[in-house]
């Protein structure tokens, strides 16, 4: 899939429900910047926050701000938070966790993102980091099955999907993380 068509849904899903969302930075947080607004949603793109969106969504969660979260960040961010995780998973937090996997830093050079088994390991990963569930997605509809699916869990659920490393890089926003702060905070 292209990672326009993954942010699409992922804000899609995430606005139909009412749920915060937390965009780790690089190429995904340009993505949804283009598509929502701040305050349009309740959308928080991290801009130099590599690795950090799942603890700022525990962070939202754990402080009663939201009853659930979605966190998109793409398979560097994810590595580099693995942290972050883990503790989602010890409190048992209500986080569908969407990795978007084009197995390369993109937004830094093209450096290869370390990994091994790819989308066939998903369901280890979920299982080693203590998620509820892990759902491997190669398609819109595979995309669209497991949200719903993950939806219906109370415990966090991580989603894998397959993007296509020649996806376009998006515009730069002239917005700030600062703002889409300060929107959601309000």
């Amino acid at each position: 899939m292209q990672r326009s068509e993954i942010a699409a849904r992922i804000v899609t899903c995430a606005r139909a429900r009412g749920w915060p969302l937390f965009v780790g930075n690089g190429y995904l947080t340009r993505e949804v910047m283009a598509m929502v607004d701040p305050g349009e949603a309740l959308a928080l793109p991290l801009q130099g926050g590599m690795g950090l969106a799942g603890a700022v969504a525990a962070g939202f969660v754990l402080a009663g701000a939201s009853s659930r979260a979605v966190v998109l960040e793409g398979d560097g961010n994810h590595l580099m938070g693995w942290s972050c995780a883990q503790f989602i998973a010890f409190q048992q937090l209500p986080v569908i966790h969407v990795v978007s996997a084009n197995g390369v830093y993109a937004s830094t050079g093209g450096q290869t993102v370390p990994r091994r088994g790819g989308l066939q390991d998903v369901s280890a990963c979920a299982a080693a980091l203590g998620y509820g569930r892990g759902f491997a997605v190669e398609s819109a509809e595979e995309l669209e099955d497991a949200l719903a699916a993950a939806a219906d869990l109370a415990l966090p659920a991580l989603v894998y999907v397959a993007e296509d490393p020649g996806s376009a890089a998006p515009r730069r926003s002239p917005e700030t993380s600062a703002r889409y702060a300060s929107a959601l905070r309000t």
